[in-house]
């Protein structure tokens, strides 16, 4: 019901073409599926799976509420976040490669000699590489305990002593010291910068529709200057005078001029289908014969 009073309001074409175009496309989404949702069940005799996917993707529409102007902060931290997904997606591939790495290299060796250590081979953290892998990441995480909750790194550095030590320092250093923390700080300068761009976006968007205004209410006051002197000129002011100048008059060499409107003439002027297009432009409401009297007051 919303969706239709506001496309007879506003115009299909202002909801197809107009700012909040993609927010208009996902409300009609958002109709679409409770029918979507309730053919599918008319023609299955039990639910099924994509029926319960049905009803939950109408939670989405909670993402209507990032559209208040009280969550503007939250908004403009999720398209920080959203900004700097693909720094994200590349900071795992490198975290991905460095722990493989450190995996083939436990693998090849303490996966190999690991029966002297029962509690390890018990558990086989590192019998294969996506063992070694996943142990590799608990350990850089600060899980790095068998089942039975002995110190992985303590097992194995009374079994290979000062060896691993050295190697376990530095691959931690690697990782956790120098990764993880390019890691932050890219991700985090992304997501400012994400966060930066977004706002030199809106504020364009703001200085674009100044300049819209501004050009259109120029039209406006140049149709109502010109109105006045013509009929100024003609020392005729009726309406028939008026109408008869706003629609031959093209207003393209008036410029500069100040005028003192009457209420019967703006009430003539505002009739012309010109003027009614300049007004519509601008978001003028429709009940436009008090206009006078509030801009004269």
């Amino acid at each position: 019901f919303e969706m239709l009073v506001r496309t007879l309001a506003f115009g299909v074409k202002k909801m197809v073409t107009g700012v909040d175009r993609w927010w208009n496309v996902f409300e009609l989404f958002m109709i679409v599926l409770p029918l979507l949702d309730f053919v599918v069940e008319s023609l299955v005799t039990r639910p099924l799976a994509v029926t319960r996917l049905l009803r939950l993707t109408r939670l989405t529409r909670l993402v209507e509420l990032f559209r208040l102007r009280r969550m503007k902060v939250l908004s403009l931290m999720l398209r920080g976040l959203l900004g700097g997904l693909y720094t994200l997606f590349w900071a795992v591939v490198l975290l991905f490669a460095t722990i493989y790495m450190i995996a083939c290299i436990a693998t090849a060796t303490i996966g190999r000699s690991i029966d002297d250590v029962p509690q390890i081979a018990k558990d086989e953290l590192f019998t294969t590489v996506p063992h070694s892998f996943f142990t590799c990441f608990r350990c850089f995480m600060g899980d790095c305990s068998t089942s039975n909750g002995f110190p992985i790194v303590k097992l194995l550095s009374d079994r290979y002593g000062i060896l691993f030590v050295l190697s376990y320092y530095v691959s931690t250093v690697l990782v956790v010291f120098g990764i993880f923390n390019l890691i932050i700080a890219n991700y985090i300068e992304s997501t400012l910068n994400a966060a930066k761009m977004e706002g030199e976006k809106t504020r364009t968007q703001r200085q674009r529709e100044s300049v819209r205004i501004a050009r259109l209410t120029r039209q406006l006051v140049k149709k109502f200057c010109a109105a006045e002197r013509l009929c100024s000129a003609s020392q005729e002011s009726d309406d028939q005078e008026v109408k008869r100048i706003m629609t031959g008059s093209d207003f393209t060499d008036i410029s500069g001029l100040s005028a003192t409107v009457s209420k019967e003439m703006f009430l003539c002027v505002i009739q012309d289908a010109s003027v009614q297009k300049l007004l519509d432009d601008l978001d003028v409401p429709s009940e436009r014969a008090a206009l006078f009297d509030i801009l004269d007051a």
